[in-house]
C-alpha cells in the first residue's frame, strides 16, 4: 500500500544500502516519536516508492521471504538433532526464529563438549 500511495509522488532513485543501514542506526538511536518521524519523513522524501514499501515492511515485521517458519523450525530440529516440539517451543518463547537458530547452535556446541545430559540453559529454553 505504501508503494501504491507514493508511486506518483516519489520519482527519485533507490536508496543505497548504506543509506538504509544508516537510517536504521539513526532510528535505533533516536529518542522519542518526533525524532523517529522526522528521520522517516526525510528518508521517505528521497526514497523510491519501492524503497518506502520495504522500509515499512521491515519496520512492521511484515517482510515475508517465501519460506514458512515451520519449515525453518523443522530444519533447526534436524540440524541440531533436537525434537521438533522443543524447537517449536523455543521459537514460541523467543518469538524470533533467528534467535531460536542461534540458541540451537549454541546448545549443540555445548552438547558436543558434555556427556550425560542437557545443561541448565537447555533445560530452561527447550522444555
Amino acid at each position: 500500500m505504501a508503494e501504491e500511495l507514493l508511486r506518483s509522488t516519489n520519482a527519485k532513485g533507490d536508496l543505497a544500502l548504506p543509506e538504509v543501514a544508516q537510517l536504521f542506526e539513526e532510528l535505533a538511536a533516536a529518542r522519542g516519536q518526533s525524532q523517529k518521524a522526522a528521520l522517516l519523513r526525510n528518508a521517505f522524501q528521497s526514497a523510491s516508492a519501492g524503497d518506502v514499501k520495504y522500509i515499512v515492511k521491515i519496520i512492521t515485521g511484515d517482510l515475508r521471504i517465501g519460506s514458512k517458519e515451520s519449515l525453518v523450525e523443522e530444519a533447526i530440529a534436524k540440524a541440531f538433532d533436537r525434537p521438533l516440539e522443543e524447537v517449536r517451543r523455543a521459537n514460541m518463547l523467543t518469538g524470533d526464529i533467528g534467535e531460536t537458530l542461534t540458541t540451537g547452535k549454541r546448545l549443540a556446541l555445548r552438547f558436543s563438549f558434555r556427556t550425560g545430559g542437557c545443561p541448565a540453559v537447555c533445560s530452561s529454553i527447550l522444555r
